[in-house]
């Protein structure tokens, strides 16, 4: 075991680097949130929310440098643009907030496993994390008047 442990140190720094030049092949903040946006447009579909659900988990690694397990932390500076993007709209199209809600309800009544979800990717669980980032950035953002 003790073995284990120092091969696993050892091979930290390279694992920190495929993990950073991972990130960078996945495209930007922005690129995903538009593609968040196209999925959630197409929702009830299985297919949408199949997707909806691997693209938020890809975002999920650009906003926390992790999937939805690592969601106890702010989110990494280089998010900001694609979380304003799915918060509130760009390019004409609207929040994504109400659509990634609509995926996180259709993952619970209907199963993560049935719909894509499970597996790999976490089910319903990285939907929720971009849903709650989101929402979060409207609550910070937006007047209580205007909200209210």
């Amino acid at each position: 075991a003790a073995w284990e442990a120092a091969a696993w140190e050892a091979a930290a720094p390279r694992l920190k680097t495929a993990v950073a030049e991972q990130l960078e092949q996945l495209g930007s903040a922005a690129q995903l949130g538009a593609a968040i946006h196209a999925a959630v447009a197409a929702l009830p579909s299985p297919s949408a929310l199949a997707a909806t659900t691997q693209l938020a988990d890809a975002f999920c690694t650009l906003l926390y440098g992790g999937g939805a397990a690592s969601t106890g932390t702010a989110p990494l500076p280089r998010s900001s643009a694609g979380l304003n993007a799915l918060a509130f709209g760009s390019d004409g199209r609207p929040s994504a907030v109400r659509g990634l809600w609509s995926a996180a309800l259709l993952l619970r009544r209907h199963g993560d496993s049935a719909h894509g979800g499970g597996g790999a990717h976490g089910g319903g669980g990285p939907v929720l994390a971009v849903f709650c980032a989101a929402f979060s950035q409207l609550l910070v953002l937006i007047d209580d008047e205007q909200l209210f």
